[in-house]
């Protein structure tokens, strides 16, 4: 092919209007992942806090995990999108994909260390808070902003934004019904 009939590649939406589709496909991702490795991040803490008898204090990390992961969903999301988002994807326009992504993994895995001091301040068994830490809260926000910038090009065209919309959606009813369940042990 010539350079003249070379398909255009799909670049992703700047501004205000990328910052929102950003949101939108960055909440159900993060919700598969944190539904993935947050409850083995919890796991990791058990299994290291094992004999310690501090089996309410295992489940009580586990729940406020949990809560943060929901408060990443509905709030953290946007709000690193229009910011920092925004900021890093400017810094990052003219670089390659990898470039890209590597940039939006790191700024969301150094983002996840914002709530981690309520896992590891006068914590009794600080090596396990941070595997919890690194397993449950890094890495699933670390891969969910990298996998964002990935893919946000794609779901940029067509009835793409719409589905990732609705795709937002649900993921943040599931949230809200796995949150219940986790708080309240509401039966489903």
């Amino acid at each position: 092919m010539s350079e003249s009939t070379a398909p255009a590649a799909v670049e992703a939406p700047t501004g205000a209007r990328g910052a929102w589709r950003a949101t939108s496909v960055g909440i159900p991702i993060h919700a598969l992942l944190a539904l993935t490795w947050g409850p083995l991040g919890a796991w990791a803490y058990g299994a290291l806090i094992d004999g310690a008898g501090d089996g309410d204090l295992q489940v009580l990390t586990g729940v406020a995990l949990a809560l943060v992961h929901l408060v990443i969903l509905v709030v953290g999301i946007a709000l690193v999108s229009h910011t920092l988002g925004r900021v890093v994807a400017t810094a990052t326009a003219h670089r390659s994909r990898v470039t890209g992504v590597a940039s939006f993994a790191v700024l969301g895995g150094l983002l996840a260390l914002v709530p981690s001091p309520l896992f590891l301040i006068d914590q009794p068994h600080a090596g396990a808070a941070l595997v919890l830490v690194l397993v449950g809260l890094v890495l699933p926000c670390a891969m969910t902003a990298g996998a964002t910038r990935l893919v946000l090009p794609a779901m940029s065209t067509g009835r793409r934004p719409a589905i990732a919309a609705a795709l937002a959606a649900v993921a943040l009813v599931a949230a809200g019904v796995f949150a219940a369940v986790v708080l309240f042990g509401w039966p489903l």
